[in-house]
C-alpha cells in the first residue's frame, strides 16, 4: 500500500504555479488509484506505463506537471479490455470505471478510472468514511488509461486511417453540430463504407460512432506494422 508522507500535503511553488494544499489531495488520491491499478496489472502481467502529461511531468518536474489534474498511463490494446475487467473485479467497490464497453454515455476514447462516484457534501456515513480513506479530498479524482494499437508501415494506409479516425471523433464529439449542419448522414455514411458497418439511427448512436473509431483504431495488426 502507498504511503505518502506529511509534508507532501504542504502548499508550494512550483515554476511560479501555486499548487495549493486541497491539489495535493486530489494528487495524493491519484497516486494511491494509480497503485491500486499498477498492483492489478502487475498480478496479472499486464505493462502498463505512465504517458502524456503524466509522463512529461515525471520527466521535466520530477513529479506532477504544477498545473495538471489527472494522471495518464497507456497499454497495448491486447491488454485493455483484460485491464478492464480486472480493474472491476479488484478494485474497491466504490472505485468507478467507466468506458465504452461498460457505459452507454461513456464520452472519451479511454478508460476512466474514478476514485468515487460521489461528492461528499456531508450528508452520507459512506462518503465521509470515503473522504477520510482519500486524505480529506472530498471529490473525484482519476486516472486515464489509452489503449495503444500498430499503425500500419503503408502510409497511404496510414493517411487514409487517420482520416476516418478523425471522422470518427469529431462525429462522435460533435454529433448534434453535424447534426445540425446537414453533414452528419454523409460523413457518417463514409465511415459505415470504411468499416464495412451499419449502425443504428438510435439513442445510442454516439456510443455507435465511438465504436467504429475503436474499430479504425485496430485495423491494423502488428505484422503491417514496424
Amino acid at each position: 500500500m502507498l504511503s505518502i508522507p506529511k509534508e507532501f500535503f504542504q502548499e508550494e511553488n512550483r515554476c511560479d504555479f501555486y499548487v495549493s494544499e486541497i491539489m495535493k489531495k486530489s494528487w495524493a488520491v491519484q497516486l494511491t488509484l494509480l497503485d491500486e491499478i499498477l498492483e492489478i496489472a502487475d498480478k496479472h502481467n499486464i505493462k502498463i506505463w505512465v504517458d502524456y502529461g503524466t509522463l512529461l511531468g515525471a520527466v521535466r518536474h520530477h513529479g506532477f506537471i504544477p498545473w495538471d489534474d489527472d494522471i495518464d498511463t497507456s497499454v497495448m490494446r491486447s491488454d485493455y479490455e483484460p485491464l478492464i475487467n480486472y480493474l472491476k473485479e479488484e478494485l474497491p467497490p466504490y472505485r468507478i470505471i467507466s468506458s465504452f464497453y461498460t457505459e452507454k454515455y461513456h464520452d472519451r476514447p479511454s478508460v476512466v478510472v474514478s476514485s468515487r462516484a460521489n461528492i461528499d457534501i456531508g450528508n452520507s456515513p459512506l462518503e465521509s468514511k470515503i473522504t477520510t480513506l482519500e486524505y480529506g479530498f472530498p471529490c473525484s479524482s482519476w486516472v486515464d488509461i489509452f489503449a495503444m494499437d500498430y499503425i500500419p508501415s503503408d502510409q497511404q494506409s496510414w493517411k487514409s486511417i487517420q482520416k476516418h479516425y478523425s471522422l470518427a471523433y469529431d462525429l462522435a464529439m460533435y454529433t448534434e453540430m453535424y447534426m445540425a449542419s446537414g453533414e452528419f448522414e454523409s460523413l457518417l455514411s463514409q465511415l459505415e463504407s470504411f468499416t464495412g458497418t451499419k449502425i443504428k439511427r438510435d439513442e445510442e448512436i454516439v456510443r455507435s460512432i465511438w465504436m467504429l473509431s475503436e474499430k479504425i483504431a485496430t485495423m491494423t495488426k502488428e505484422d503491417e506494422a514496424n
